[in-house]
């Protein structure tokens, strides 16, 4: 029974921040707090066909709310003062219209912390003439951002006024909180701090629990910028330290910070009763905005029934709802090499199991069945490009697809190899062939950007340089097991290589210890913890010998 009536809470508590107007379209179930997105990111921004596509998709699914805040918009951000063009304008508002007509929440963000004067009250005034116009326009929900922004005064009237960084962040929010009431009542304000993203009793978040309004809900991301897990003694925590519920920004499946890395898992390991101790969630997601919509709709399921949540079957049902039915079997062969994430490293289980048979027992059957797939990965570009109706989703797998038929090119010479004498012509033919495709497989490509958007100028020659990953360490380190077969095989008489991260454009583990020179192991990323190269010599060394091991770290520039 009380379950059942903290469910009727949260019903409520999804209209307390927000609007009225956050109803569910097409007759989908609101979700009980407010829950959304916040166009948090960095890089290039989502374009204006971007967000509409968006909100439509947020209405339909029970979501509540939509929050513009990208880094990148200099109005937001770096310009903060300035108003914005008349044109940019017109869209922020046809943004609250298309809110209004999918029955959601828009919310403006505005982000002044690196140069502004808190002391200065026409610093505030500049702020309220930024906003006043969007209130005046129907937009009632307002963010103030505080994050990554420097952490002590830049100005000499702030360190005179103030006897802390929280005193003058809880100051200007209560007092921009009161204007912006004055602008119209039902006028609302959040609060993203400079210290967002841990819950320990820091002095900075204590002050500013207490010292800030109790109307104005504080944005916390969880124990780290990017939260593996969110537990309920997290949450007890943070709640502790500010006072009141935290609302949840969930960086999650946001690629800023590695651009190229595509994160199409579900959501995983959120506490069944997050949604009880939270004042609402936001989810920060991709610089694709299409392909942002299949870990959103697992978000959705995860709080429309958090008890029940099952990651794989939402999961797949949110394939075949972004792809379509025609396109699901091979949206789906994809996608299961795009799952990993810091929520999970369970990606490309069909690889893996294949591969594991192949090793198990090398045979013509097992040989096979690999290589069928493979040819399955290969045909997935023209397969989507034929089933996909949505056009903008397959631009957006573009990359992905063309790095996937790199690895994949390398894998079926890798196997190829495994089929020949030790030595003859077409193994070094093949080798060579191998190292160079290892090497196109980890060098960065330069890509013109999809379209355009409202600020040009922020796109540096009209291109972007990026490394598409796509289940990049998990080819790596199948490449480096097909490898070590093929050393134990040509010569026997190396150390066995017990364990190694990753290597990077062919550079193999067992270059270590090969007595060449010339030769060394580099890993693909810096080592994580728990990561090692462990090393079988064969023999016992007496003491003082003296053993060469040449390694280079990921992005070091001399090997050792």
């Amino acid at each position: 029974m009380r379950t059942i009536l903290s469910w009727c809470l949260l019903s409520l508590l999804a209209l307390s921040w927000g609007s009225a107007s956050a109803r569910p379209t097409q007759g989908t179930a609101a979700l009980p707090l407010p829950c959304g997105v916040v166009e948090g990111f960095y890089g290039r921004p989502w374009s204006h066909e971007d967000r509409l596509s968006i909100i439509r998709f947020l209405g339909e699914n029970g979501f509540t709310h939509y929050c513009y805040a990208p880094k990148d918009d200099p109005y937001h951000r770096r310009k903060w003062r300035e108003p914005y063009p008349p044109d940019l304008a017109q869209r922020l508002k046809e943004l609250n219209e298309a809110c209004k007509r999918a029955r959601i929440t828009f919310c403006f963000a505005i982000s002044p912390g690196l140069d502004i004067e808190y002391s200065n009250p026409e610093e505030l005034q500049k702020l309220v003439s930024k906003l006043e116009p969007l209130s005046r326009d129907g937009v009632h929900n307002f963010a103030l951002f505080f994050d990554d922004v420097p952490s002590t005064f830049t100005h000499v009237s702030d360190i005179q006024k103030y006897g802390s960084f929280a005193e003058a962040h809880a100051d200007l929010s209560n007092r921009l909180y009161a204007e912006l009431r004055k602008l119209a009542p039902e006028n609302t304000l959040i609060v993203c701090p400079t210290e967002y993203y841990h819950n320990d009793a820091t002095p900075y978040l204590r002050e500013l629990g207490q010292k800030l309004h109790p109307q104005i809900p504080l944005v916390w991301t969880g124990m780290g910028v990017l939260s593996q897990s969110l537990t309920a003694g997290d949450v007890l925590k943070i709640r502790a330290t500010i006072g009141r519920k935290p609302f949840i920004w969930d960086n999650y499946p946001v690629n800023d910070w590695d651009t190229g890395h595509i994160y199409l898992g579900p959501i995983r390991n959120r506490n069944p009763l997050l949604p009880l101790t939270i004042a609402g969630y936001w989810s920060n997601p991709m610089n694709e905005a299409e392909l942002s919509k299949i870990p959103l709709l697992t978000i959705a399921d995860y709080f429309r029934s958090p008890e029940t949540y099952n990651p794989e079957m939402s999961w797949r049902n949110a394939l075949r709802r972004v792809g379509g039915a025609r396109a699901y079997p091979y949206l789906f062969r994809l996608a299961d090499l795009m799952t990993g994430s810091f929520l999970s490293q369970d990606e490309g289980r069909v690889l893996c199991a294949l591969v594991g048979d192949y090793l198990e027992s090398p045979s013509p059957a097992t040989l096979a069945s690999l290589r069928e797939y493979l040819q399955q990965l290969l045909d997935l570009e023209p397969n989507l490009d034929r089933t996909l109706t949505n056009r903008r989703l397959y631009e957006e797998l573009r990359p992905s697809l063309k790095k996937l038929r790199l690895h994949v090119k390398n894998l079926q010479i890798a196997l190829r190899m495994s089929e020949l004498a030790t030595t003859s012509d077409e193994a070094e033919r093949l080798q060579a062939a191998l190292f160079d495709g290892l090497r196109a497989e980890d060098t960065p490509t330069t890509t013109p950007e999809i379209g355009s958007n409202e600020w040009n100028r922020l796109l540096k020659d009209e291109s972007t340089v990026f490394q598409c990953n796509v289940a990049d360490d998990l080819f790596a380190q199948v490449q480096q097991l097909l490898h070590s077969r093929r050393v134990r095989v040509t010569s026997p008489t190396l150390p066995v290589i017990i364990t190694a991260p990753p290597p990077f454009a062919g550079r193999f583990a067992e270059n270590a210890v090969d007595h060449r020179q010339e030769t060394f192991y580099q890993s693909r990323t810096k080592w994580k913890v728990g990561e090692a190269f462990a090393v079988d010599f064969g023999r016992t060394y007496a003491s003082g010998s003296q053993l060469t091991v040449q390694i280079e770290a990921a992005n070091a520039k001399e090997a050792r």
